[in-house]
């Protein structure tokens, strides 16, 4: 996650060189070996603050429930 305020060109570049990086096998290996493959795949900006909201509002009713 980045500060809200981090110009929209900074945000579309780190993207992409985000994107690039975890295609690249080295990743996929240390994904593997950190049982980091169970989750989603790639996320761009907007759509990981979606699920990171629907996370949290999902920890809140488990929190609730208990």
């Amino acid at each position: 996650m980045i500060h809200r305020d981090t110009p929209d060109e900074i945000v579309a570049y780190l993207e992409e060189v985000l994107h690039e990086a975890q295609q690249t096998e080295s990743f996929n290996q240390y994904k593997e070996n950190a049982f980091l493959n169970f989750r989603e795949g790639w996320l761009n900006s907007e759509e990981y603050e979606n699920k990171l909201i629907q996370d949290m509002e999902l920890y809140e009713r488990i929190l609730e429930d208990l």
